[in-house]
């Protein structure tokens, strides 16, 4: 996990190693968005999860987890030389193992 900061904006990356697993994705996205607010609080910048259109709350995490894991997913499936299945990388369930 990556903070870059640059005075009047900040951003988060993650790598998608941690999609995996649902724990493992969640973990990452709950890590992500603890240290978004912390940039919030401090900056007061507002913390927007742009991959789902949302601010940064914890009721929000199951979409962000989801997103997360269905682009891993996609992401694998062109590292590994398959064909991602087309419309699926925001439909993942986050519950899934």
């Amino acid at each position: 996990m990556q903070l870059w900061y640059e005075g009047n904006s900040a951003s988060i990356e993650l790598p998608y190693w941690y999609t995996a697993t649902a724990a493992s994705a969640h973990g990452a996205i709950a890590t992500a968005y603890a240290l978004a607010r912390i940039v919030e609080a401090e900056t007061g910048m507002p913390a927007v999860d742009y991959e789902v259109d949302q601010a940064v709350q914890d009721d929000g995490l199951s979409r962000a987890v989801a997103r997360y894991r269905g682009v891993g997913q996609h992401v694998r499936a062109l590292v590994e030389g398959g064909v991602p299945q087309a419309g699926h990388v925001s439909d993942t369930n986050a519950d899934e193992s």
